[in-house]
């Protein structure tokens, strides 16, 4: 029995055996049958660590995602820097001291709500099985989107800005015999060189299935808003299927808003992972993305945010569910073949 939790327990099927563990687990009357189930999500429980993935109250997401404690202390760090922004800026930003279980800021830019709204979405994923589709990330750099360093204006809108509600409707548009879901969220990140403030890009991040990668890049690309002056001003990466790659994508398009990355100025130098920024462009950065709400970059087709819940909406959820069946039941028949001697 051991030996086929080893085989089965992979990264393409952990999390749903180990659902199928807890459901057997609650029939077994006998001790030593509850002792080797134990033992069992044990060994699930080591082999998700291997795999880069850790849960949070029952839900699995990448090794990497914010703990409480951690969205906490960032959250004292915020609070000063908008103490501090009062004095620089002409509009002034407004951030609650206190968000608790009673009473949530719902700040765009509290790492406690900002959390609590990324695992909503990783829950939704998860329940719904969208990691069963086929997707691709999307990173869309906007021209005319860039905000230079010591500049505190505000960016403006986010996901009712006329560029996002251009690439959605290009992106829904597009003829298709699958219905296209796409999700993920405005941004920008606060570039350094050596360590010298260089650029605040705000770009658009997606997931997008229902459209092949050609299709993807035609219907952006035909919209206009791409920077010319940018490397690659349009990305389109397939994601990979497995439960690590898929999670780390979802999150990474919607990950926390207030972030800085850094390079040499070597020849060849690549930016590193985004991190927490330093206390002296916090505030910037803050003051760049103004009196935002929680969903606020929120950027979707297909799939709505209302009332802290995700849902897909009428138009597609049929459809949507009827392919993940088709490609559900297309892979047990795969595994079921393999297995045959």
């Amino acid at each position: 029995m051991k030996k086929a939790v080893r085989t089965q327990a992979n990264e393409v099927s952990i999390d749903e055996f180990e659902d199928e563990l807890l459901q057997h687990l609650a029939s077994y009357e006998n001790a030593e049958a509850v002792k080797l189930a134990h033992e069992m999500i044990d060994h699930i429980k080591s082999r998700e660590h291997k795999l880069g993935l850790r849960r949070i109250k029952g839900t699995l997401v990448p090794a990497n995602f914010e703990s409480f404690e951690q969205a906490r202390r960032e959250r004292r760090l915020i609070c000063n820097a908008v103490d501090g922004l009062q004095n620089d800026v002409t509009d002034p930003v407004m951030f609650f001291e206190t968000c608790a279980d009673n009473g949530r800021c719902n700040s765009g830019f509290c790492p406690v709500c900002e959390r609590l709204f990324r695992l909503r979405l990783v829950r939704f994923v998860t329940q719904n099985k969208l990691r069963k589709l086929k997707w691709y990330m999307v990173t869309v750099i906007v021209k005319d989107w860039n905000i230079a360093p010591g500049d505190f204006t505000r960016f403006g809108y986010f996901n009712d800005h006329p560029v996002v509600e251009k690439i959605c409707e290009a992106l829904s548009s597009t003829k298709t015999n699958t219905p296209v879901l796409a999700f993920g969220s405005v941004e920008t990140v606060f570039n350094l060189v050596d360590n010298e403030p260089y650029a605040k890009p705000f770009h658009i991040h997606l997931m997008v299935s229902g459209l092949a990668r050609n299709a993807i890049r035609k219907a952006i690309g035909g919209t206009g808003v791409l920077c010319d002056e940018a490397n690659k001003p349009l990305e389109v990466r397939q994601v990979n299927p497995s439960v690590t790659s898929f999670l780390r994508a979802a999150t990474y398009v919607c990950k926390q808003p207030l972030k800085q990355r850094r390079k040499t100025s070597a020849p060849g130098a690549q930016y590193g992972s985004p991190e927490f920024p330093y206390p002296k462009l916090l505030g910037e950065l803050i003051s760049n993305y103004g009196d935002i709400k929680t969903g606020d970059r929120w950027v979707s087709i297909g799939i709505n945010y209302r009332h802290d819940q995700f849902l897909l909406s009428d138009k597609v959820k049929l459809k949507v569910v009827q392919k993940i069946k088709r490609r559900v039941r297309t892979a047990k028949a795969k595994r079921v073949k393999l297995r045959r001697p």
